[in-house]
């Protein structure tokens, strides 16, 4: 990514080339992935870096747009409001179910959400999937919230529906209404750590031991690294890398959708890389060592 931020047709991309499925013409309209018995939305949602992202395993989170393909009526009862608003859905589900049916066969038809959740430094990831449900009217009930009473907010009708679960009590649905437009505010809950659904995965800087890291780097920073170098064994990286002179980060970033090249080196080689290259990212750093090793050559 080189700093930008990750949109979620980044994710998309990212997610059909690891399941081997041709990438489609990406929409936030449309579902992310349409294959034969399987509708996908996949949604994100970055975290603070203040925690441990596996500390969110167990909780629940809101995520803040669902769908914006429904209407909330402002003017109703909260129950004639919530039953709407599920219709809604309803049909936007079973738009989904009819394109994939049309190109399943015999195959059985799945909808499917993809939570991604991540970090915006891009180093740490959770990503699990689950059915895509709709609310049953019958087991949840609804109350109208004003967002812009005591607020000093100009703007008018403005208006939250909270849906809650009659079971639970919890808030399942945020409904928020304005000038912008209708969407649907989930909650939803993060499987457990230890969940074998639940993907985790580290990008950056991932510890391999006390005394390694291993790095990602893209297959042509990795290639030229290896012509200064001789090859890409931890001791004569780490070494080189140790042997470096700080440098502001005077190359511009370039991103790229090559393929990585895994390098592993000693966390004491890492720690100086991070502080003697102000990189955007491990790619980055290593860009800006080639550089400095290429001049001093």
């Amino acid at each position: 990514m080189m700093g930008r931020k990750l949109e979620e047709g980044d994710w998309s991309h990212v997610y059909c080339k690891a399941r081997g499925i041709e990438m489609p013409d990406w929409s936030n309209f449309e579902v992310d992935v349409e294959i034969p018995g399987l509708a996908l939305e996949l949604k994100m949602m970055c975290v603070s870096e203040s925690m441990d992202i596996k500390d969110i395993c167990g909780t629940r989170l809101m995520h803040p747009a669902l769908t914006r393909k429904v209407s909330l009526p402002a003017n109703m009862k909260e129950e004639k409001a919530m039953r709407s608003v599920i219709a809604d859905y309803q049909r936007v589900l079973d738009d989904r179910l009819q394109r994939i049916a049309a190109i399943s066969g015999d195959k059985p038809v799945e909808l499917r959400s993809g939570w991604l959740i991540y970090e915006s430094s891009l180093t740490e990831f959770l990503y699990f999937e689950e059915p895509t449900l709709n609310l049953d009217p019958e087991k949840n009930w609804a109350v109208w919230k004003d967002k812009t009473k005591n607020t000093k907010s100009r703007r008018r009708g403005n208006k939250n529906l909270w849906i809650h679960s009659r079971e639970t009590k919890e808030k399942v649905w945020s409904v928020t209404g304005g000038t912008a437009g209708t969407k649907i505010q989930p909650y939803f809950t993060v499987p457990p750590a230890d969940d074998p659904n639940l993907y985790y995965f580290r990008v950056q800087g991932e510890p391999v031991t006390d005394a390694t890291t291993r790095v990602w780097v893209t297959d042509s920073t990795a290639k030229s690294l290896s012509a200064i170098l001789g090859d890409l064994e931890t001791v004569r990286v780490s070494e080189a890398i140790l042997r470096a002179s700080a440098t502001a980060p005077t190359l511009s970033s370039t991103e790229s959708h090559e393929l990585v090249h895994d390098i592993i080196i000693s966390q004491d080689a890492y720690d100086a890389l991070k502080e003697k290259f102000a990189g955007v990212s491990d790619e980055h750093c290593f860009q800006l060592l080639c550089k400095q090793l290429a001049e001093m050559a």
